[in-house]
């Protein structure tokens, strides 16, 4: 039970560093995708490690444990799926971001 809740502190600990360099990073965009890529790949780790076990231990019956979390990940999949594009183009319009804008 310790290592679920080590594994997510660890993930945080090394995302945070990753994403900053990340953003840091002007010159190389073999460096930028590496690094994009670490940080993404641990990014999902505190989700798998932590909550979903976690919370998936408040439900006594195994059948109904299975069944609940099968659910959670069904819903938490499909919304983010359905409503993440328009929401980012959301937030980016009101931001200020132009698709028609032209560089010059």
């Amino acid at each position: 039970r310790v290592g679920r809740v080590l594994v997510a502190q660890l993930a945080v600990l090394a995302g945070i560093p990753l994403f900053v360099a990340w953003l840091r990073v002007d010159a190389s965009v073999a460096l930028s995708v590496s690094l994009g890529f670490a940080f993404y790949f641990v990014a999902v780790w505190p989700s798998v490690a932590a909550c979903r076990p976690i919370c998936a231990e408040l439900v006594a019956d195994p059948t109904d444990r299975a069944n609940i979390v099968a659910i959670w990940v069904f819903i938490e999949g499909a919304a983010s799926s359905v409503l993440g594009g328009p929401v980012v183009g959301g937030l980016s319009e009101l931001y200020g971001y132009d698709l028609h804008a032209k560089d010059h």
